[in-house]
């Protein structure tokens, strides 16, 4: 039985009696009056008219945590300063709408600042308009429709003779606003069924091949196999956005190690059916990629190996080692797939999805990592398959944030702390035909409000609040 515990900055008791004054000061407070005496002294007009700038303080310092830890809280803060109208709360909000790694954070604040209404917001909501995640635009939609502007109607009319949830909620908030209501009848009805959810138009693009050789490549050629790149960096740059293309890299001859930190930047992302690939160059040394200082070799120097930001990514048999942060990371996108990759000796984690639904990982190498092997945050619905994770500081496989639905199938881990820890909320995870023997601590550890079902799995010290 799954068990749930809070654990916040703000209590719970706290977080009550901020929603409970909100509620009140918005609605007012009705029924009889206390009881008249010496010790009930009414209190000045002005004393509660002054506590929405209180609140206001305290939600906006919630929201504005520097920590990811506390999403719940932040989403919460963000819908009392709009239920306040809060306009001091308005710096932390549009932060927040611009860089919370949370979609539901953003679209929270984003429906704040539709309430609050300022004018001082009203670029920060058309740009929140290209956010990445579809809930975040309807909220944004929504949020327009408060601002009676020809700047917010256009917006609004553009987007709402689109496709798609955000094109229905355009039209919604257009009957917001007088100004929204004229144009409505502009609004071509369109064809039926064009607000579900829109699939990509398949490319067009040709997909190209691009080769990297760290031992005999040079970054001024053209990058192909007779004439090789020598960075990944300068090979990522050439990747297209949903054309399939694919680099393959090699140590080389003198098995150079790429000594490089690799961004996959959002631009490069691929589709379900034609992702982008970054793989071993078939029949060559495979590529490694190497963080050490230069003046010691073995000790973690350079950030992150490879950090990916797109989305529908394959990364094939790389070899990633002593990075100071984390070894191979993705990074708010969906739908990347990690195969036969080796990660050791990173400072952090060797593997981290954060806020990255549907990754999958197969058949992992990761040892010797100073906290996790693996760690998936705000991750759901990611596969681990086969593979193993072991000697790492804390984890061989962390689940954290709601990292919901997670499927773990013949997996391994021993040598850690912990071989597979559930913790904050991560719930239904899988754990198929797996082997977790030999941890330090407990094999197998479901935390608080987690929950785990094993199938011919292998844990012998387990943990369970």
């Amino acid at each position: 039985m799954a068990h749930r515990v809070v654990n916040r900055q703000i209590t719970r008791a706290r977080w009550a009696s901020l929603a409970i004054v909100a509620v009140a000061l918005l609605v007012g407070c009705t029924g009889s009056a206390p009881p008249a005496g010496p010790a009930l002294v009414a209190a000045p007009p002005a004393e509660p008219l002054a506590l929405p700038g209180v609140l206001a303080g305290e939600l906006s310092a919630q929201l504005c945590l520097a920590s990811d830890d506390h999403d719940v809280e932040k989403r919460h803060a963000a819908t009392l300063l709009g239920m306040l109208a809060a306009s001091e709360g308005l710096p932390c909000l549009h932060q927040a709408l611009r860089s919370e790694p949370s979609a539901s954070v953003r679209a929270a604040a984003a429906r704040a600042l539709g309430e609050i209404g300022s004018p001082q917001s009203l670029p920060e909501l058309l740009t929140g308009l290209d956010d990445g995640e579809p809930e975040v635009r309807v909220a944004v939609a929504g949020a327009l429709g408060r601002f009676n502007t020809g700047t917010a109607v256009s917006a609004l009319r553009k987007l709402a003779a689109g496709a798609g949830p955000e094109a229905l909620a355009a039209l919604q908030a257009l009957a917001h606003s007088p100004l929204g209501r004229a144009a409505l009848s502009e609004v071509e009805a369109g064809p039926p069924g064009r607000f579900e959810t829109t699939v990509p138009e398949p490319s067009e693009l040709d997909p190209k091949t691009w080769y990297v050789d760290a031992s005999e490549g040079s970054d001024d050629g053209p990058g192909t196999a007779a004439q090789p790149f020598r960075t990944l960096k300068r090979a990522c740059r050439e990747l297209r956005g949903g054309a399939g293309d694919t680099v393959f890299a090699t140590s080389g001859s003198a098995a150079q190690s790429f000594h490089e930190e690799v961004v996959v930047p959002t631009a490069a992302s691929g589709t379900a059916d034609r992702p982008t690939i970054i793989a071993a160059w078939p029949g060559r040394p495979p590529p490694v990629l190497d963080g050490a200082r230069d003046d010691k070799p073995g000790a973690p120097g350079l950030g992150t190996g490879v950090h990916v930001e797109a989305s529908f990514v394959h990364l094939r048999e790389l070899i990633v080692r002593h990075y100071v942060d984390n070894g191979i990371q993705v990074v708010g996108s969906t739908g990347n797939v990690l195969i036969d990759c080796t990660v050791e000796r990173c400072d952090r984690h060797g593997i981290f999805a954060y806020y990255s639904p549907r990754t999958t990982i197969v058949r992992p190498r990761v040892r010797l990592c100073f906290k996790q092997g693996i760690s998936l945050r705000s991750s759901p619905q990611t596969a681990v398959l086969g593979g193993r994770s072991d000697d790492n500081g804390i984890d061989g496989l962390l689940l954290l944030h709601n990292s919901d639905d997670v499927l773990i199938d013949h997996f391994s881990a021993s040598g850690n702390q912990r071989g597979i820890a559930l913790t904050r909320g991560s719930n239904d995870a899988r754990i198929l035909g797996s082997n977790l023997q030999g941890n330090q601590e407990h094999d197998l550890a479901i935390g608080p409000g987690c929950s785990a079902s094993l199938i011919e799995t292998t844990a012998e010290s387990r943990s369970r609040p």
